[in-house]
């Protein structure tokens, strides 16, 4: 007797507990009677108490490869009638600025997935030999996707001043590229000394400031700017020349406004002689 009623209570509790593991699955209370077995108090639940559970949680929906062309409905149609998140203009700064960290970040990823979409459209279409419908769209996503990272660096480096007093970009330096032309160039690391790279002494095997054509580019590409410069300055002052005998009264401030580099004062006395 003693054996069969110590293995019930074995059995009762084990039941419990599948019970209770089996309630945590579900979303909404249960109510569950009391004694559940009659003259064994050992294995009871309070009448018409309410079991907490914890939410069903579900994976979002699948999607198959479509989700890279375009809606079905545009398919074929002379005119594509864009989502009210790309209809008219691009995403500017000062829209972007205004929307949550949270926000932008979502908004990443719906130009991001929208680009994608495009990208894929226009190879289609480039495949077939046919038109893209509405191709601005794809320099509107990317006009949209370089505001909003102007903007994420813009507030990364508030950040980074606030909390450290730098920055926080990568750091750059004034050097010069093959034809010996200067360029700012972002550092990074590198594992190894550039004395033991073997690939960046192979792209840099000669000392290209030091080589005679370099000297004779340079001083010719000087000479280009030079003379590109002087161009610019006289078509400048000939156009100051054509306004004033136009416009005899204009002012020099509303001159100087949009040609700051002519000398009007010298061009006036010119042209009274």
């Amino acid at each position: 007797m003693t054996s069969s009623h110590s293995a019930f209570q074995e059995y009762s509790l084990r039941f419990s507990y599948f019970v209770f593991k089996a309630l945590t699955y579900y979303k909404t209370p249960v109510l569950l009677p009391t004694p559940l077995f009659k003259g064994h108090s050992n294995f009871t639940l309070n009448l018409m108490s309410v079991v907490k559970c914890r939410g069903f949680h579900v994976t979002s929906v699948r999607q198959d490869l479509l989700d890279f062309f375009d809606d079905p409905k545009n398919w074929g149609e002379q005119e594509v009638k864009t989502d009210y998140m790309f209809k008219g203009r691009t995403w500017r700064q000062d829209d972007l600025r205004i929307k949550s960290n949270s926000d932008l970040h979502k908004l990443w990823y719906v130009l991001l997935k929208e680009k994608n979409m495009l990208l894929t459209m226009e190879a289609e279409y480039k495949r077939s030999s046919e038109t893209m419908l509405s191709p601005e769209r794809i320099y509107k996503v990317e006009e949209s996707m370089k505001n909003l990272e102007i903007v994420v660096r813009e507030r990364n480096r508030a950040y980074n001043l606030l909390e450290t007093g730098h920055d926080g970009e990568r750091p750059t330096q004034l050097v010069e590229n093959v034809l010996g032309l200067h360029k700012f160039y972002r550092l990074k690391e590198h594992f190894i000394p550039f004395y033991m790279n073997r690939k960046w002494l192979d792209k840099y095997k000669f000392n290209h400031w030091d080589l005679s054509h370099v000297a004779q580019f340079k001083k010719r590409f000087r000479e280009k700017m030079v003379l590109e410069k002087n161009k610019e300055r006289s078509l400048c002052k000939r156009y100051v020349k054509q306004i004033l005998k136009k416009y005899p009264n204009v002012t020099d401030d509303a001159i100087l406004s949009k040609y700051p580099d002519v000398n009007i004062k010298r061009l006036r006395e010119e042209m009274d002689k």
